[in-house]
């Protein structure tokens, strides 16, 4: 669960193409202290918006001192290869977790493909260092415990700002969560396991907290209230996710496929 934790270092939740949407559609209200409105209708998501936005006070603080200044030196003095070897390894231990969450959404073709990946990356791969199974036509598709909630209706819950792991819902919690009991990493029993878990959780969490530097200098930069665009961005990414199943639940089974189209008749 450590390095689920960890990988989520820096607001691993923000999604560049969510911010840049949510800083086009949802201007911070100036003057309010609220961020953006909230969507007619719908009930207010963020009810700890007081206690979140000292959180994220503090998750900004921390940021600057340690977190930011860290994954700069890590991007420095590793080289990219090894970072890409590093993350391609970390990214294929997900692929069992992911399987059994496709399963879980009765998306059977998409288990596959995830099984697939994992068998392809794990052996040609060389123990998943190299993404192999892309490149054989075999793209990654991450799934978690959340998105699998959600798949089944699950209400997403309270927006939540946790320092360090960024950007939440209680469902996104509880999905971590449970994901984080289920990482290879962190079950299987290995030689060196105590050594291999703090390492990979900040390997995932550096390595996430690079990928994002750009992105959330832009934020910082542009935004009139960060906060706003940030808890925008992900609520837009999360319901994303929970949609890849959560509408189309009662025609049940979706084998993750598109229908055939219909032939004309004769």
């Amino acid at each position: 669960m450590l390095r689920s934790a960890l990988t989520a270092v820096a607001l691993s939740a923000l999604l560049l193409p969510a911010a840049t949407s949510a800083r086009a559609s949802a201007p911070a209200q100036e003057g309010s202290g609220q961020g953006p409105a909230l969507e007619a209708g719908t009930a207010n998501p963020d009810p700890w918006e007081s206690t979140n936005r000292g959180l994220f006070k503090i998750n900004k603080g921390l940021d600057r001192a340690v977190i930011r200044p860290t994954a700069t030196f890590y991007r420095h003095a590793v080289a990219h290869p090894i970072r890409e070897g590093v993350g391609n390894v970390l990214s294929n231990l997900g692929e069992p977790v992911t399987f059994v969450n496709r399963l879980l959404q009765v998306r059977p073709t998409k288990a596959v493909n995830s099984a697939a990946r994992f068998g392809v990356n794990s052996t040609i791969g060389i123990l998943g260092i190299f993404d192999v199974a892309t490149g054989a036509g075999l793209p990654a598709d991450p799934s978690g415990f959340a998105q699998t909630l959600g798949r089944y209706g699950t209400p997403e819950g309270p927006f939540v700002f946790i320092p360090v792991l960024g950007p939440s819902s209680v469902r996104d919690l509880t999905g971590r969560i449970v994901d984080g009991f289920a990482d290879p990493i962190n079950i299987v029993p290995y030689k060196g396991r105590s050594v291999v878990q703090p390492v990979a959780a900040v390997a995932g969490g550096l390595e996430a907290r690079v990928a994002l530097d750009a992105t959330l200098k832009d934020v910082n930069r542009t935004a009139t209230d960060p906060y706003a665009t940030e808890r925008s961005a992900f609520l837009q990414n999360s319901r994303l996710q929970a949609n890849d199943g959560a509408e189309d639940v009662k025609t049940l089974p979706d084998f993750g496929a598109e229908p055939a189209p219909a032939k004309p008749r004769p």
